[in-house]
């Protein structure tokens, strides 16, 4: 059994791991993973704004 969440403003997954009778906790980065999104999101905005640039009557 396991759960995780993400630790707001913090850029770190956290994981509980149920192994036995004890609880483990795994903790990581996910600051790339962030990186990528937004830069991906960016490029998304980028394009759509391009879209509406050209297709807007001058």
């Amino acid at each position: 059994m396991s759960n995780h969440w993400i630790i707001p403003f913090s850029a770190a997954e956290v994981r509980t791991v149920h192994v036995g009778d004890r609880v483990v906790l795994e903790v990581r980065d996910i600051t790339e993973e962030i990186e990528k999104r937004v830069e991906e999101e960016r490029m998304r905005l980028r394009e759509f704004y391009e879209r509406l640039k050209s297709n807007t009557p001058r």
